[in-house]
């Protein structure tokens, strides 16, 4: 009797420790199951992550650079113009005057000095000549960036006395009745030095006089001016430049 009871709890002791050993088999192959997925689903996911900050930063700096460029192009258009018109009006003011127009004229003077016994004729051709000045220190530069176009604000083309001069002289005619030499030679010198004065003062009255020199010198500073600032600004095809006297 004794020995079936034994039997019976050695059978009952080896399922128990079986079904201990299956049960925990079981739980292992459970664990390893969920470690396995969750460790697919991390990464997974950690890729997914990293993919999408990896693009999103690149699309962000392409995004910037794409908007620096256009901000950039539209400045750098919006204020090229206006920077170098600045710069090439500063080299256009180094020079103080500008030579608008250059005359010329012929002047013949006739003097005769003396009474008949001690008479003295002198005639002489004499060939000058005169420029029409820009006072470019005087002058404004209006510049605006938007519309391409510049507006300069000059005096009118000027002739100065100190621009006027004799070029060349030809005696056509020289004669005195004295019978004194050094006399001669003398008041020969004196009279020369007169009438290359009168024709001076001739000269400048006949160019100051003469409108159709002052509208020629305006047309021609007009002209130059514009070419100037445009040869200065080859990059800039529209460049408009009005000129203006005051």
């Amino acid at each position: 009797m004794n020995n079936s009871n034994d039997v019976s709890t050695g059978k009952k002791s080896n399922w128990l420790l079986w079904t201990i050993i299956l049960a925990f088999v079981l739980l292992s192959i459970i664990l390893c199951c969920v470690f396995t997925v969750q460790y697919s689903l991390t990464s997974v996911v950690s890729e997914s992550l990293n993919s999408f900050h990896d693009t999103f930063i690149n699309t962000q700096a392409d995004t910037y650079d794409t908007y620096h460029d256009i901000a950039f192009s539209i400045a750098e258009s919006s204020h090229h113009i206006h920077n170098d018109v600045i710069i090439n009006i500063i080299d256009v003011k180094k020079e103080p005057k500008l030579e608008a127009l250059r005359v010329s004229n012929i002047v013949y003077i006739c003097t005769d000095k003396g009474e008949t016994a001690s008479k003295t004729q002198s005639w002489i051709k004499v060939y000058g000549s005169g420029v029409f000045t820009v006072n470019l220190n005087a002058a404004e530069f209006v510049t605006d960036a938007s519309r391409q176009h510049i507006l300069i604000r000059v005096p009118k083309p000027i002739l100065t006395s100190d621009n006027i001069k004799i070029d060349s002289y030809e005696n056509l005619l020289f004669s005195e009745n004295t019978w004194n030499r050094d006399n001669s030679v003398h008041s020969g010198r004196s009279l020369a030095q007169d009438q290359l004065r009168e024709a001076m003062q001739r000269m400048q009255d006949d160019y100051r006089a003469n409108e159709q020199y002052s509208k020629m010198a305006e047309t021609s500073a007009k002209s130059m001016l514009s070419a100037i600032i445009k040869s200065l600004n080859p990059d800039i095809a529209n460049l408009q430049v009005d000129v203006e006297y005051f």
